[in-house]
């Protein structure tokens, strides 16, 4: 029988870095972060994280991943967008999502205005980018 290799979960280990990262930015503490099914009720300020998509090889997984990034005022969810896009890249030149290794980042799209017609009273910006993470044998 073939060798099994499984992948991190990418999603959840982004969700959890960027969480951390926002927490330790003086202005951006309140941020909350969620994967999954979005909450019922919006917080004031939200990232959402969510797999859209990826492909893998024998060894290595390239999850591509969208944040969404929620905020009652435009100006704020902008500016809450382009700092999860600085984290991310960081992230990238560091080589890890907290305990996450991540061998490379691409920028699919950067943040872009994308209304949320199931949620009008927040401004949302969208961006997406795609990573490299090894699995490991099962």
């Amino acid at each position: 029988m073939a060798e099994v290799i499984v992948f991190p979960d990418v999603e959840d280990a982004a969700r959890q870095y960027l969480a951390t990262a926002l927490a330790a930015r003086t202005g951006f503490a309140t941020v909350q972060t969620s994967t999954g099914t979005k909450p019922a009720t919006l917080p004031a300020e939200l990232v959402h994280v969510t797999r859209t998509g990826g492909v893998a090889d024998l060894v290595v997984d390239h999850p591509q991943i969208t944040v969404e990034c929620y905020a009652k005022r435009g100006s704020r969810a902008i500016q809450i967008a382009q700092m999860v896009r600085a984290l991310l890249a960081a992230a990238a030149r560091d080589g890890a999502m907290g305990d996450l290794t991540i061998y490379g980042r691409t920028e699919f799209a950067g943040p872009y205005l994308d209304p949320d017609p199931n949620a009008p009273a927040y401004t949302r910006y969208s961006a997406t980018s795609q990573f490299a993470v090894r699995g490991s044998a099962a």
